[in-house]
């Protein structure tokens, strides 16, 4: 006879798992289990995980964040840092990516703001074009920073 080991994951931030479709965790009942209950095998189905790599570069261009000369960088230094992998076609967050993320949300969620990395980089794009100055592009970044990391 084969042994089988399950183990359970309970997401308590579902976070990017609430916007892209296919990402959502199914309720297949797992948690109800009892320690030791047997089970019937079922025909392996295979769920999609994670987003394909298109999936991460439409919502890095739609949320105005980063540029096409800079999605591929940024996607391998995703896989580089062990923060996901890439499996059957999709980035799947790894337990380090998970725990990172985690943290990051807990101490300082204001990081995880799309909308604040696009502002800065569109006002780091007037520094580089001269049209602002060092201190105009940067002391409205700094202060919402500063500001959030005392509440």
């Amino acid at each position: 006879m084969k042994q089988v080991t399950l183990t359970e994951q309970i997401i308590l931030e579902p976070g990017y798992r609430q916007v892209y479709p296919g990402s959502r965790p199914d309720s297949n009942g797992v948690s109800r289990l009892k320690k030791g209950e047997k089970v019937q095998p079922q025909a392996h189905v295979s769920k999609r995980a994670g987003v394909t790599m298109g999936e991460l570069i439409t919502l890095l261009a739609v949320s105005g964040v980063g540029r096409p000369s800079t999605y591929a960088t940024t996607v391998d230094a995703l896989l580089a840092h062990g923060y996901c992998v890439e499996a059957e076609g999709s980035l799947l967050v790894t337990p380090l990516g998970a725990d990172v993320l985690a943290l990051v949300g807990e101490k300082f969620p204001y990081l995880l703001d799309l909308g604040l990395t696009a502002t800065l980089e569109r006002a780091l794009d007037g520094l580089a074009a001269g049209e602002t100055s060092y201190t105009d592009t940067i002391t409205p970044v700094w202060q919402k920073l500063s500001k959030k990391g005392q509440e």
